[in-house]
């Protein structure tokens, strides 16, 4: 999975970022959601993210950085993040920001997603860096844990789960709604739910039986009961008898 990147700048502020990701090919369910902020400071030993439970994966999906630009700023930037002090991710970059801008001071802002896979007991931790001494930078994250107990059944006596594809939403992101494709190559019970950032339950789309075949549905943007929901980052998880996928989906109102 390719990183991307968004900045948002003032038009006095120029910035670019190069970004280098670790590939990720998990396909892990978003049972339980986790997510924090932190301040950091340019300079400091890296912080901690996360310590990923014994017997259990952490899928990071999402970093976003950000940071209040002061009049004359120029300086290269520098994000890094560790599993177990093993470099797993970088970005890097500069901004410069006008000695006479407004009066508010612009923030900077990027958002990166990841989709980098760390294994039990790994120390995440992340790290900024720059020449503007002792910095201050917020950092949001959000991932999930799944287990990461796998069985493998060989043999000609060995079950064949029926086969299933579920494609990315589109559009992605969307406002106000996105269509959710998927196919079946075989009848089963199956259940199309979306869960917010938090591991909360917020809308099914499907549940029951079904036949082989392919299937669209288009997700207003709205909870089980009606509600319009906000802005974020939103996953949909598609739950058959012999197993489940899940795509995450960003809406932007």
């Amino acid at each position: 999975m390719i990183s991307r990147r968004r900045l948002l700048l003032s038009s006095a502020a120029l910035a670019l970022f190069f970004v280098q990701a670790a590939p990720s090919s998990a396909q892990v369910s978003p049972a339980d959601m986790r997510s924090g902020c932190l301040r950091v400071t340019t300079g400091a030993t890296p912080v901690v993210i996360f310590t990923v439970p014994a017997g259990q994966v952490f899928v990071l999906t999402d970093l976003e950085w950000s940071t209040v630009a002061n009049a004359g700023d120029a300086s290269p930037i520098s994000l890094n993040l560790y599993g177990d002090a093993t470099e797993r991710w970088r970005a890097r970059g500069a901004y410069q920001y006008a000695a006479t801008g407004s009066f508010q001071p612009p923030m900077i802002q990027s958002h990166f997603t990841t989709g980098i896979v760390f294994q039990p007991g790994e120390v995440v931790t992340f790290e900024s860096g720059s020449q503007l001494a002792a910095r201050s930078y917020a950092l949001n994250w959000s991932g999930y844990v799944a287990s990461s107990v796998s069985t493998a059944v060989s043999g000609a006596n060995a079950p064949v789960p029926p086969a299933m594809q579920m494609k990315q939403n589109a559009p992605n992101p969307f406002n106000p709604e996105t269509k959710i494709s998927y196919e079946l190559d075989a009848a089963t019970e199956a259940e199309l739910r979306v869960f917010d950032s938090s591991g909360r339950l917020v809308r099914t789309l499907v549940s029951g039986q079904q036949d082989a075949g392919e299937y669209s549905i288009v997700w207003d943007g709205t909870s089980d009961d009606g509600r319009s929901l906000a802005s974020g980052v939103y996953f949909y998880e598609l739950s058959t008898d012999r197993g489940r996928e899940s795509r995450k989906a960003v809406m932007v109102r």
